[in-house]
């Protein structure tokens, strides 16, 4: 699979919020809630983390966009996205 572009992982991440795939921050609708290992500053834990910089991290991380996409399938959701956004001529 080809890796999916920043505007792609936006609307991939809006999809899997849209089917319980993945939660939004009640607190902060432009937020998405995700569990993160220990680092060397923060514990392991919980965190409500914007969606932009969440997709920012995902076009980075392809195994992932691959886990959410095989999630969406299992819940017989299709995802089909352009590379980047069409714009009015």
């Amino acid at each position: 699979m080809e890796p999916l572009t920043y505007y792609q992982c936006t609307q991939l991440l809006d999809k899997c919020v849209k089917h319980s795939v993945l939660c939004a921050d009640p607190n902060s609708p432009n937020n998405i809630l995700v569990y993160r290992e220990a680092g060397t500053k923060c514990p392991e834990g919980w965190y409500s983390e914007n969606a932009l910089t969440l997709a920012r991290e995902l076009r980075e991380t392809p195994n992932a966009q691959e886990l959410l996409l095989a999630e969406l399938r299992k819940r017989k959701v299709a995802f089909s996205c352009p590379k980047y956004p069409e714009y009015p001529g």
